[in-house]
């Protein structure tokens, strides 16, 4: 088991705690109210690619420990996340949490599949979900920039975009997140040569 779990732990209570400091939370319009809730929640978006550390899964045994990384990471930021709880009324916190499992399920099974096919798989993963999280937005803004049409309808892919718009859903992330995981089991063992992250 790696220690991503803890390193989510520490890197939200530490993104928290800077973010309630009078002032530098305040400069970015960040309180201690539910503001604080959603800039947490937009960290464990970002540290659920950034900061997940999978094995190396030269076995399926290997891929199904990655999965319970996953999970244990998503318990570590949803525990983080619902702490802040007190700091709002409100349901941010639990509303948001079916999306973030999907963000967690997804980002995760996609970097173990990285893990799975070695080498540099491991970082083109990462860098292929920047890009599919931060491209969407950037889209939309330069559609109705350029054509005046809107890009709305590829909100749901990007979960901080779709946070942002209060609109954080586990669609369609969370069935998504089956296809990484099942080509993770699915694939044969990578060649020893191949393994070394």
């Amino acid at each position: 088991m790696t220690h991503s779990p803890l390193v989510v732990a520490v890197f939200l209570f530490a993104v928290a705690g800077i973010c309630s400091l009078a002032g530098i939370g305040e400069p970015m319009g960040v309180g201690n109210d539910r503001t604080l809730q959603l800039a947490t929640i937009h960290a464990e978006l970002a540290c659920c690619v950034l900061l997940f550390l999978p094995l190396c899964a030269r076995t399926r045994g290997a891929a199904l420990r990655n999965l319970l990384a996953v999970t244990a990471c998503f318990a570590a930021a949803s525990a983080c996340v619902l702490l802040l709880h007190f700091v709002a009324r409100g349901g941010l916190p639990w509303q948001s949490r079916g999306g973030a499992l999907g963000a967690w399920l997804f980002t995760g099974g996609v970097i173990s599949l990285g893990a799975r096919l070695g080498g540099a798989w491991v970082m083109r993963a990462r860098v292929a979900l920047l890009c599919m999280f931060a491209l969407p937005p950037l889209a939309h803004y330069l559609a109705l920039e350029y054509a005046s049409a809107s890009l709305l309808h590829l909100r749901p892919v990007s979960p901080s975009w779709a946070l942002a718009a209060g609109a954080l859903s586990w669609w369609p992330l969370l069935p998504m997140a089956l296809l990484p995981w099942a080509a993770v089991l699915a694939l044969p063992a990578p060649k020893q040569a191949e393994v070394a992250l």
